[in-house]
């Protein structure tokens, strides 16, 4: 009895861990597919057969959107300035760093911020925020974070809570499809390296939208154009939908230090030149991250590139650890979004390996004045 019972759990188990390889295969494939990563013809027969679905999702879009324009669908207001920061597509564009960015102005001009995030998770793990909120609470101490899905019981729930009196703006992350919800300057981030994948909608594309949307925003910021070769070229794709040429941003994620995740120590960039290292991330976009430390001199003998929003397990740090033991590397390196979602235990399983979190500021280095003045115009 208990030996049949062994045999099925161990099936059930291996059963389970083949199903799982195989979904997360095709989320991989299917990720290749709608960044145009992947031109074979199966990819090309996958795309025809979401394509339909595409139309009918632009058509919905659309439908919703004239909706809201014609206030035929209600536009809720909070009744204090909100700073939508969001994007067009789906995936990471840079958008969180450009957050900070803003929260860190306002409060150092005396304002003071109020960030409204959904805080995305998934239905698997079991953190309460998401790694974007727990990097958000690290990098902006001070600043209120309100995490959740209705952004507007958010804002109406803290300013009943705080008399109204505690907030001057409220900045609203991931912002751009709250088409529900009056927002008084529209920020929409967009990734210079990959603006738009394959070009079409949801699902067979990364757009959330159509390109015509663009024309609703007040500034559009450019991120990680110090990767991209072809600004121009992409500013006059956007001028076909967007007018106000002064408006487009550009900006470049640009490296400030390192953090010694272990002792919390912050270190100059140069103490890892010429060092062999392992990288690892769970981000949007890994080969981002990993160019940027070859860029600089960092030999990235190793690397693991999880799913974004990927949770940690005890097996993940295993398999980490063996592959730098099996290479002689004693040096792990990560992001800051991947950085809060370390935990102890984890960090006990790497007790001969340091371990390094880069650290990433944004830096506007087109319009900076603009954008700023474009801020403080709604206060």
């Amino acid at each position: 009895m208990s030996k049949n019972f062994c045999k099925g759990a161990l099936l059930s188990a291996l059963m389970g861990f083949i199903l799982f390889s195989l979904i997360y295969q095709m989320i991989n494939f299917l990720q290749k597919i709608i960044y145009d990563k992947d031109r074979s013809f199966f990819g090309f027969f996958i795309k025809v057969f979401l394509w339909p679905i595409s139309i009918l999702y632009s058509f919905l879009v659309k439908i919703i959107l004239f909706l809201y324009k014609k206030r035929w669908l209600k536009v809720k207001t909070i009744y204090k300035p909100v700073i939508s920061v969001g994007n067009i597509t789906v995936g990471g564009v840079g958008k969180t760093p450009l957050v900070i960015y803003i929260a860190n102005l306002l409060k150092e001009n005396g304002c003071r911020p109020v960030i409204l995030t959904r805080g995305y998770m998934p239905r698997y793990a079991k953190a309460n925020f998401s790694d974007e909120v727990k990097m958000l609470k690290e990098e902006l101490k001070d600043i209120p974070i309100v995490v959740g899905k209705d952004r507007y019981a958010s804002a109406m729930n803290y300013l009943d809570l705080n008399n109204h009196e505690e907030v001057d703006v409220f900045i609203l992350d991931d912002g751009f499809q709250q088409w529900g919800l009056y927002k008084d300057l529209e920020i929409v981030a967009i990734d210079a390296k990959n603006p738009w994948g394959n070009n079409c909608l949801l699902p067979s594309g990364i757009l959330r939208e159509p390109l015509s949307s663009l024309k609703r925003a007040d500034f559009i910021v450019l991120t990680k154009t110090n990767k991209s070769n072809s600004d121009n070229k992409l500013i006059d794709h956007i001028s076909k939908y967007y007018r106000k040429m002064n408006s487009i941003i550009k900006t470049e994620h640009k490296i400030s230090n390192l953090v010694d995740i272990k002792t919390r120590d912050i270190l100059d960039i140069d103490h890892l030149k010429g060092k062999v290292v392992c990288a690892f991330c769970s981000i949007g976009d890994a080969k981002y991250f990993f160019d940027t430390l070859l860029k600089i001199g960092i030999n990235v003998k190793e690397t693991f590139a999880f799913s974004d929003h990927h949770v940690y397990n005890t097996r993940d740090f295993v398999k980490i650890k063996n592959a730098c033991q099996d290479k002689g590397i004693d040096i792990l390196i990560t992001t800051m979004k991947d950085r809060v979602k370390i935990d102890q235990d984890k960090l006990d399983l790497l007790e001969r390996q340091k371990i390094f979190c880069l650290n990433i500021k944004i830096n506007i280095t087109h319009c900076k004045s603009e954008f700023n003045n474009g801020i403080f115009s709604i206060l």
